[in-house]
């Protein structure tokens, strides 16, 4: 259930939370948890330019992407869920505020967004294409 770089992450708050209601497994149990931004979460990581980024937080990606400092961190492609009514409006205006394009989605509940930079095209005459890959990877960041 939780894998990836940060897959220590809930087992350590679990152990310092001081919590005895925290499962990982419950789906109906409600825990108060300190939490922090994404941008912050990676940086403990070294982490400040992502390729690639999914986001599939049943609910909560606006508001993980609107706690983002995206000054301090760099996402060349991301695909996030957007499950609710609430989040098919927000999520796309976040994100085309910070210079996303949406270029696909999946069933209409996922959407890839590409940095404009990272594009050739204007999406109407000219259809979306993703430049060279070194000319918008995460080299110097």
């Amino acid at each position: 259930m939780w894998q990836g770089a940060h897959s220590g992450l809930p087992r350590y708050v679990m152990e310092n939370t001081n919590n005895s209601n925290f499962d990982l497994h419950a789906s109906s149990t409600r825990t108060a948890m300190l939490c922090f931004p994404l941008h912050i979460v990676l940086e403990g990581s070294n982490l400040t330019c992502l390729d690639f980024l999914s986001l599939d937080l049943q609910g909560a990606e606006y508001g993980v992407l609107n706690a983002t400092d995206w000054d301090r961190l760099r996402v060349l492609v991301l695909m996030a869920e957007a499950e609710s009514k609430q989040n098919l409006v927000l999520v796309p205006q976040i994100l085309q505020k910070q210079g996303y394009v949406r270029i696909y989605d999946f069933g209409n509940i996922d959407f890839v967004y590409v940095k404009q930079e990272c594009l050739e095209g204007d999406g109407k005459n000219k259809p979306w294409k993703i430049k060279k890959i070194l000319a918008c990877r995460c080299l110097n960041r």
